[in-house]
């Protein structure tokens, strides 16, 4: 599998999240009071930008998504080396 980029992955991760958030016809807002962030902290994740793990999955969960972590290559402690 290949690697990306740290401002890839969480472009990636905004546009599920606003495709998500627009298909249910949820406002930033709405978005907001659902999480109870600020609407500045929702802004935050939408555009990919400044936000704790915290803050991304609990406005994850608000929507019904969930996050799924994938091993990008083993290293040496995985092949039982050093």
């Amino acid at each position: 599998m290949e690697k990306h980029t740290l401002e890839e992955q969480k472009a990636s991760i905004a546009a599920v999240i606003n495709l998500t958030r627009e298909d249910a016809d949820i406002s930033i807002r709405k978005l907001a009071k659902m999480t109870g962030f600020s609407p500045t902290q929702i802004s935050r994740v939408l555009n990919g930008t400044n936000y704790t793990i915290d803050t991304l999955l609990k406005t994850l969960n608000s929507l019904g998504l969930g996050l799924e972590i994938t091993i990008l290559q083993t290293t040496e402690k995985d092949n039982g080396t050093y």
